[in-house]
């Protein structure tokens, strides 16, 4: 019996193969080119090549420094590949440029409470929850 869940992952993951093919090769020419760059992050990510996408995002910090959204993203990667003590750096990174943010907030919430601080996950989700 043919499983279609099973058959729509490994046809999913083809396709990230593909797109990160031509990514590749486009970034040959273009080796700093930002959307190209977070093109390749996104389907690393979509293979689970964690560690590959967090070098990219230590690229694209090191084109921008301030940007939050590549930090944030950096964040984010760390907390799905387990590495949740460690993303909670990348969070307050956001955090000291916009003090308000409220996505850096909740994952920091769910970053601490991953690592066992519930004390500071349950505050972190109140200041996410009364940011705008």
């Amino acid at each position: 019996m043919i499983n279609l869940v099973d058959d729509a992952i490994i046809s999913e993951k083809e396709n990230y193969s593909e797109k990160l093919k031509k990514v590749n090769i486009q970034l040959e020419k273009k080796p700093n080119d930002v959307q190209l760059l977070l093109e390749k992050s996104s389907c690393l990510r979509h293979l689970n090549r964690y560690n590959e996408a967090i070098k990219i995002h230590d690229l694209l910090i090191s084109l921008d420094e301030k940007n939050t959204e590549f930090i944030f993203m950096k964040g984010i990667l760390l907390i799905e590949c387990g590495k949740c003590e460690e993303s909670i750096q990348y969070f307050d990174k956001v955090l000291e440029i916009n003090p308000n943010n409220r996505d850096a907030l909740f994952n920091k919430g769910l970053a601490l409470k991953h690592s066992g601080n519930e004390i500071d996950a349950k505050e972190c989700m109140r200041k996410a929850l009364k940011s705008h």
